[in-house]
């Protein structure tokens, strides 16, 4: 209850804040309750830049300007407070939690990379010897997510105020992952090693790869979902991405880009164009080659943009969120961490 009236609190001090960075005209002293007068009357007491020209306002007041621009100091102000930062649960460890982001993210990455490497290396040298470099960027492909999937395990509990089924989800995710990589290594090592492959000869694939790729979509679609919930409630750290102001990568766009592919696979398997070499043969499997090239483009593009919201991520996950009182209670150190100076756990770790 009493973090509950804290947040209250904090709130009506950013509400009026708000109230007077639109409204320059300050009523009388006699029409200001208590609570907003003490809330104007506070200074900084610790470093905070100008919004605008980056002049260091420590020691103004909330009510003042900025001497070198003459920005509002409450406009600067609103633009660093997060309004519920005192809502947000303290992550256990913010150092572990974003290195294993990053590890995720990156190893992803570069798998999806790996692949596209490898295939567009067979379709340049169709025909031809192929490069020695395919050989290990299967394996490779395959480790990565591997890797990807088992450094999950620090994010399926970053802070005490998860969603029921948050932590389970997130442990689906990972036997996903390694069910991906089984997957993969079992298509580099062993299809690809007895059939060739679709870039290689259009006829011979016999549909054992279209399966495992539909396999692997399926296994994808479960990761997306199983990280939803933990995904969204790290986003929620960050008052730019959760007001809109930031661009962060949704699970709706995810989800369609792995359809996409699917839908090519699935027509693949349906017409099977590699028996048929009549002009709708061919017609098909251009069709299905170019759903899942685009499925498979736009799912990359999406880990991509996981990759940039994970860097985006870091101040909040690395630090604790500032509030008014952080920027202007009398005990605080200039330079000190609002984390330290807060008492909270992030102190100690981060």
């Amino acid at each position: 209850m009493r973090e509950q009236d804290g947040s209250q609190s904090e709130d009506a001090n950013l509400s009026d804040l708000s109230d007077e960075v639109v409204d320059e005209s300050t009523p009388p002293p006699s029409t200001i309750s208590a609570g907003r007068l003490d809330a104007l009357s506070r200074e900084l007491s610790r470093d905070l830049p100008c919004l605008r020209c980056g002049y260091d306002l420590v020691g103004l007041s909330v009510r003042d300007r900025c001497p070198e621009c003459g920005t509002p100091v409450r406009a600067t102000l609103l633009a660093v407070v997060d309004p519920l930062a005192a809502e947000l649960a303290p992550i256990y460890s913010p150092r572990i939690l974003f290195a294993a982001m990053c590890v995720w993210s990156i190893s992803t990455l570069f798998c999806s990379l790996a692949v596209w490497i490898m295939r567009g290396l067979e379709f340049a040298t169709a025909g031809g010897p192929q490069p020695a470099l395919i050989g290990w960027l299967g394996p490779a492909a395959a480790g990565l997510l591997a890797l990807a999937g088992v450094s999950l395990v620090p994010v399926a509990r970053p802070h005490g105020r998860l969603e029921p089924g948050t932590a389970s989800g997130v442990m689906v995710a990972i036997v996903a992952y390694l069910c991906i990589a089984a997957l993969l290594w079992f298509t580099f090592t062993g299809v690809d090693a007895q059939t060739p492959t679709i870039f290689a000869s259009a006829t011979a694939d016999d549909g054992r790869r279209t399966m495992l790729r539909l396999a692997s979509g399926a296994a994808t679609a479960v990761i997306v979902l199983g990280l939803s919930r933990v995904w969204k409630s790290l986003q929620s750290r960050s008052v730019l991405m959760r007001s809109g102001r930031l661009d962060r990568q949704s699970t709706p766009s995810l989800l369609a880009a792995i359809a996409i592919a699917a839908a090519g696979d699935i027509i693949w398997l349906l017409f099977k164009p590699e028996q048929d070499t009549s002009i709708e043969g061919s017609l098909v499997r251009i069709i299905s080659i170019a759903l899942i090239g685009v499925g498979s483009m736009l799912l990359t593009v999406g880990i991509v943009a996981i990759v940039i919201d994970v860097i985006k991520l870091r101040p909040v996950i690395l630090a604790a969120p500032l509030t008014f009182d952080d920027m202007t209670r009398p005990d605080s150190r200039r330079g000190t961490p609002p984390s330290a100076s807060r008492g909270s756990p992030l102190g100690s770790d981060s």
